[in-house]
């Protein structure tokens, strides 16, 4: 089987109408990044044996749009969402 690089994923979503409010991707600030990136990086120290010194390590994002389908149930007191979108970025 061959190694693959490493990868870290986040994943941020929002339930807001497109364009009216922020993006899940704007979640994603610098400091995040940063934050995460010094995660991945003792990771691969830590764990030699499962990240391939060639290959590295990876950031991948997933956003995801969520749509309010209604207001909560008689018997749950969470609204009830769908997924309207999703995107995935790679080694961001």
């Amino acid at each position: 089987m061959a190694i693959r690089a490493c990868a870290t994923v986040d994943t941020t979503c929002t339930d807001g109408p497109a364009g009216e409010s922020l993006m899940p991707e704007d979640n994603m600030t610098a400091f995040k990044r940063r934050k995460m990136a010094r995660g991945c990086e003792f990771f691969a120290r830590s764990n030699p044996d499962m990240v391939d010194q060639e290959k590295g390590w990876r950031m991948d994002l997933i956003a995801v749009d969520l749509q309010k389908l209604g207001p909560a149930g008689p018997w749950s007191a969470a609204a009830r969402y769908a997924v309207a979108g999703i995107r995935h970025y790679e080694n961001i």
